[in-house]
Order: C-alpha cells, then sequence, then structure tokens
C-alpha cells in the first residue's frame, strides 16, 4: 500500500480564463454593447477637419520647358541665322506657310518658346515658395546658382568670342564691345542703358528678373488661401500694368523698362496656372486676371514699335492654353511629363537657351562656312549646346547645394 502521508501537498488551481458562451441561434454579437469598441467607426472628414492640400509638384512643367526649348533651337538656329545671311531653307518656308501663319505665331515660334519657358518659370518659383523646409535664404541662393550663374558664364563665353572676331546671337548684330558692354550685361541692365546686348535673348533673362522680385514680394500672399492668392496675383497685375502703360508714352530708359516688363505677363499665367492648381475650384475667379493679361498685351502693341508686329497676344493665348493642358495632364493619366529625354531637355532648357546664342549660333556659322552642309551643322551646333548645357547645369546644382 502507498504511504499517502508522504506525498507532496496538492497545490491550489487557479482559475481558468472565462470562456465566452457559445452563441444562440439568432444571437447578433453588434448588440452586445460590449463589442462596440472593438470597431470604431471612423470619422468622416469634413470641410473643416479635412487635410490642407498639399503644394503641388510641378508636373507637366517639364513638357512645357522642353517644348519652349526646341522651339527657341529651330527659331535661332535653323530659322534666323539663315536669314540673316542670305537664305530661306525650305523647312522654314513650309512651316511658315504651314504653321506659322495660319497659326497667327510670329517670329518662327521663337517668342512662342520663350513664353513656354517664362510661364514655367513662372509655375517653378511659386511650386518652390511652398515646399517645406526650404527657407527665404536658400531659395534666394538657388535661384542666383541656377538662374544667374548661367547668365554670367553665357555673357562671358559671347564677349570672348566677340573679342575673337567670332559672331554670336546678340542684339544689334555685330556689336563692338565697349569696356562698360560686359558690366551692364552682368547687371542686366544693357538695355536700359543703351549699350549692346552680349546675348540676344537676354531681354527674357531680364524679364524672369523681374518676374522674381514681384514674386518674392507677394510671397505672403501667395502661399495662402485661394483669394490671398488671387489677391497676390492681382496685384501683380496691377504692377504691370501700371509700368506698361505709363511707360509706352515715355522715353528712355523708362520706355525700355515698360518693354522688358511686358514680358512678365507670360511668368504670371504661369503663376495663375499654378493657384488654379494648388486651390480647385479657383478657375472662374482666375478668369479676370488671365482677361487682364491679355488686354495689357493688346495695349502694349499700340505703345511699343517693337512689339508692334510680333502678334504677342495670340501667343500669349497659345501659351496659356498649353500651360494649362500641361498643369492637368498629369492628373489624366499623362505620362509625357515622366518620360526620361523630356525630364532631361526640361531640365536643361535654361542654360541651353543662353548657350545657343552665345556658342550655338556662332558654331553654326563657323562649321558652315567651313563647307559643311547647313544642316549638319545645326546638328553639331544644337550637340554642342546641349553638352555644354548638361555641364552647366551639374555645376549650378552642385554649387546650389
Amino acid at each position: 500500500m502507498t504511504d499517502t502521508t508522504r506525498l507532496w501537498r496538492e497545490p491550489e488551481r487557479t482559475g481558468f480564463p472565462r470562456v465566452a458562451p457559445v452563441p444562440q441561434a439568432g444571437f447578433d454579437p453588434r448588440a452586445d454593447p460590449t463589442n462596440w469598441q472593438t470597431q470604431p467607426i471612423p470619422a468622416v472628414q469634413t470641410a473643416t477637419t479635412a487635410r490642407p492640400s498639399q503644394p503641388p509638384r510641378p508636373a507637366g512643367m517639364y513638357v512645357m520647358a522642353a517644348a519652349g526649348v526646341v522651339l527657341v533651337l529651330y527659331s535661332y538656329l535653323v530659322a534666323l541665322w539663315p536669314v540673316r545671311h542670305g537664305f530661306t531653307p525650305d523647312v522654314v518656308l513650309a512651316t511658315r506657310e504651314w504653321l506659322s501663319f495660319p497659326l497667327g505665331v510670329g517670329a518662327d515660334f521663337g517668342l512662342f518658346g520663350i513664353g513656354l519657358l517664362l510661364a514655367a518659370g513662372g509655375f517653378w518659383a511659386c511650386d518652390r515658395l511652398t515646399q517645406p523646409g526650404l527657407g527665404r535664404g536658400r531659395l534666394l541662393w538657388q535661384v542666383v546658382a541656377r538662374g544667374y550663374l548661367p547668365y554670367v558664364l553665357a555673357c562671358t563665353l559671347s564677349y570672348l568670342l566677340l573679342l575673337g572676331n567670332a559672331e554670336p546671337f546678340t542684339e544689334p548684330r555685330r556689336p563692338d564691345p565697349e569696356p562698360g558692354t560686359l558690366p551692364l550685361n552682368l547687371l542686366l541692365a544693357e538695355r536700359l542703358a543703351g549699350h549692346d546686348s552680349l546675348i540676344g535673348l537676354g531681354w527674357a533673362v531680364a524679364a524672369a528678373f523681374l518676374t522674381a522680385v514681384l514674386i518674392a514680394l507677394t510671397a505672403p500672399l501667395l502661399t495662402r488661401s485661394r483669394w490671398l492668392a488671387l489677391t497676390g496675383l492681382a496685384v501683380q497685375l496691377v504692377v504691370i500694368s501700371a509700368v506698361v502703360l505709363t511707360a509706352a508714352g515715355a522715353g528712355g530708359w523708362y520706355h525700355k523698362l515698360g518693354e522688358l516688363t511686358t514680358w512678365c505677363m507670360f511668368a504670371l499665367v504661369g503663376q495663375l496656372a499654378w493657384v488654379v492648381r494648388r486651390h480647385p475650384g479657383s478657375g472662374w475667379p482666375a478668369g479676370p486676371i488671365g482677361v487682364g493679361c491679355l488686354a495689357v498685351f493688346v495695349a502694349a502693341e499700340h505703345g511699343y514699335q517693337l512689339l508692334a508686329e510680333q502678334w504677342l497676344p495670340v501667343t500669349l493665348l497659345f501659351v496659356a492654353l498649353v500651360v494649362l493642358l500641361a498643369a492637368r495632364a498629369p492628373a489624366h493619366g499623362g505620362k509625357a511629363d515622366s518620360n526620361r529625354v523630356v525630364r532631361w531637355l526640361g531640365s536643361r532648357a535654361y542654360p541651353a537657351v543662353l548657350l545657343a546664342c552665345a556658342l550655338g549660333y556662332p558654331l553654326v556659322g563657323g562649321l558652315y562656312y567651313a563647307k559643311l552642309p547647313f544642316g549638319f551643322a545645326v546638328l553639331i551646333a544644337i550637340a554642342v549646346t546641349l553638352a555644354l548645357a548638361e555641364a552647366v547645369h551639374r555645376l549650378s546644382v552642385v554649387i546650389a547645394r
């Protein structure tokens, strides 16, 4: 027999965990109040609790910039250079007959390309203002490194080529550089002072600078709500209109300033597209500002002789149409802006345009007078221009850091 007195004392049994009772037939677990906290009902975001709209990326602007640089290269290397040297290629004649004249876009699409670049720049500038973590000082440094540095390099190159008896694209043609020509060009004041322009498209850079000043002054309004942003654009329109209309009947440097300020309308259209995209439902309130831009161009045609034969109101309408399509295309499945070639060309558009004046234009002449066919001369000049634009772009990106 077993001695039970030597067995270990059996420990006390702890309670087993409670098992939920098996629900009966027809029982609804949702009727039990204890289950109401297991699956909370998601809160519905209303107009007051919804997250604020995020600043849009400059999607669609690569397409605009790429199209702009292609049009500028065609206008000034393929069309303008041979016309200034006594012949016109058949492709230029056909393009004028079937496209330029029927559409009402003058200057062999060159001004249209400049308008696209200025509009894309206005959109990009507003987009950069709303990027988180980007202070005003850093933004100003990026503008200097990526906007002013390529212009300085292009002006210096054009000046050196002029001293070497080359023929870059300047205004007027074949200028005789004076000691003060280069400093005034670097200060973007050569046209106001009546000096020669080392870059034939330097007026576009001056217009971009004036636009940057206006954007900096109205930045506290542009980065706010819809109505404040539209107010900022309206302020810019009033300032531009006042300068353009009052300078039309003036003379001297103020008249030249009015001519330059007129081109700021293209950048204002780009800013307008950015506001409409950032704040949905702003299309109708933004309409009067767009009409005001068109009215200023119509008035400028009657007040400035250099703008009288450029068909600028028609060009502005085409630029506005392309800007709106480019800004809306990514939201509706457009994939052209994500193409690598388009993004590469669009991001190098600014230095490419400047170098086309300083290097590409004289290179076409040098190769053509070296007995190379005009078509091959243009292709080689464009390739060299884009290669140097790549180097300038990389340098400016490194400095901007």
